[in-house]
């Protein structure tokens, strides 16, 4: 008897660029950002929301910051760049990046769609 030989699945990691509607503060904003994550990290952003003011939740925002977000066309008041990263992103107002983060998270929870 042959043994059967089966092709390994290879998991590709997706990744997704985040817009803005026209209607939106954020209008103009594209993130590209990872799709894919593990699911104990899209768990962990999901309850993001339970304590704001929490260490875990700055802990998260940094790892969102870190690991997530690859480039965006984000420039400061003063027309300056700000660097895609854990420093540029902890940089910016709360409701920037709550709304990237929800965009994210909308898009990770549609990314089987269509």
């Amino acid at each position: 008897m042959v043994a059967k030989t089966v092709k390994p699945f290879v998991l590709e990691r997706r990744e997704a660029i985040l817009e803005f509607p026209e209607d939106s503060p954020h209008y103009g904003l594209e993130v590209r950002a990872k799709l894919d994550v593990d699911i104990a990290t899209f768990l962990q952003f999901q309850q993001l929301g339970d304590d704001p003011s929490s260490e875990d939740t700055r802990i998260l925002m940094e790892r969102f910051a870190s690991e997530i977000i690859l480039e965006w066309n984000m420039h400061d008041e003063d027309a300056q760049p700000v660097s895609p990263d854990r420093d540029g992103f902890m940089s910016l107002p709360p409701s920037i990046c709550t709304a990237i983060i929800g965009a994210w998270a909308e898009s990770v929870a549609n990314a089987g769609e269509g």
